[in-house]
């Protein structure tokens, strides 16, 4: 039997935590709770939670500081932010720095729920393609070999999605309208640095035109279409 996921919260609002608790444990999570940031950097050093939910702004220390602090000694730890300012700079830098997402208060728990969920699901890959067939299709045969896979039809798209969540892995095709891939990439790319694009197209001759515009380390490689799915997945095993 799985074991169920392990939450930990951290708010110095004592309604927020006691209600988060409860709906979560009702919900089959595994939860425990922390008041300030200091207390979450000493229950992540102690016991490994699949997923932290760290309130931004609280007393002693700070969401950043204590995703920071639990970064050092927790490289792969799964921290969402909550904040009801969710425009300031902190965030921005948190998301870049490796956070998984980050939701706005009030929160919508049902969306927490999700992203809970999807964390423990890693990795995960964004497909930005304007040809809708081929980002869906793309994405439903990822997620049969157990990726967590979102397929959206624009840079625009994509670069809003990669502002509440952290991709590992971006597939985008070259040719868009208003955003091309290049662009894309290369936004994608300040959100999250350690963000992987891959190129797709099916045009050999722009390819190299494009990506001679972007800076070497905003895209990993091309792969050219069509090409079998099988490909996208041994990429994605190394």
């Amino acid at each position: 039997m799985k074991s169920p996921l392990s939450v930990l919260i951290v708010d110095d609002n004592q309604d927020v935590l006691q209600s988060f608790s409860l709906i979560l444990r009702h919900s089959g999570y595994q939860v425990e709770t922390a008041e300030d940031g200091i207390a979450a950097v000493d229950k992540t050093s102690q016991h490994h939670f699949d997923v932290v939910l760290m309130d931004v702004n609280m007393p002693r220390m700070d969401g950043i500081t204590a995703f920071r602090k639990i970064r050092k000694f927790r490289q792969n730890a799964k921290i969402i932010m909550m904040t009801a300012y969710f425009e300031e700079e902190g965030i921005k830098s948190a998301l870049e720095e490796g956070a998984f997402g980050a939701v706005s208060k009030p929160v919508n728990i049902k969306k927490v729920m999700e992203m809970i969920n999807q964390a423990a699901m890693e990795p995960s890959i964004i497909i930005v393609d304007d040809d809708v067939s081929i980002g869906t299709t793309l994405a439903r045969l990822l997620q049969l070999e157990g990726y967590q896979t979102y397929a959206v039809t624009s840079g625009a798209e994509a670069v809003h999605m990669a502002m509440e969540k952290a991709f590992q892995v971006a597939l985008i095709d070259m040719k868009m309208p208003v955003m091309n891939g290049a662009e894309t990439a290369a936004k994608l790319k300040e959100l999250n640095p350690r963000i992987a694009n891959i190129m797709m197209t099916a045009y050999r001759d722009e390819a190299h035109d494009l990506l001679a515009t972007s800076r070497e380390d905003v895209a990993r490689l091309c792969i050219f279409k069509p090409f079998p799915a099988s490909d996208v997945v041994q990429l994605l095993d190394k």
